[in-house]
């Protein structure tokens, strides 16, 4: 049995105007190559628990820009 080809990620489209609420939250916030790098991981690994360093990355990352969204007074980014 050969080995399945990779589907096609939900955050990367070919043409951008292609891409979902989620996609172009993840874009905007500036964080789109942590959470390639978490998705790529939990693919290979097939374990959430194997990814704890790119989840680091990822969820500080858009810390950082969920509190210079507050700050600049834009108010929530509709993430919690």
């Amino acid at each position: 049995m050969s080995p399945q080809p990779r589907p096609q990620s939900h955050t990367s489209g070919a043409d951008e105007g292609d891409d979902d609420d989620y996609t172009k939250r993840i874009k905007n916030s500036g964080c789109f190559r942590e959470h390639e790098a978490l998705q790529d991981c939990h693919f290979n690994k097939k374990d959430w628990r194997a990814c704890k360093a790119e989840m680091l990355a990822f969820r500080k990352c858009y810390e950082r820009h969920r509190k210079q969204q507050l700050d600049e007074g834009k108010g929530s980014t509709g993430w919690g």
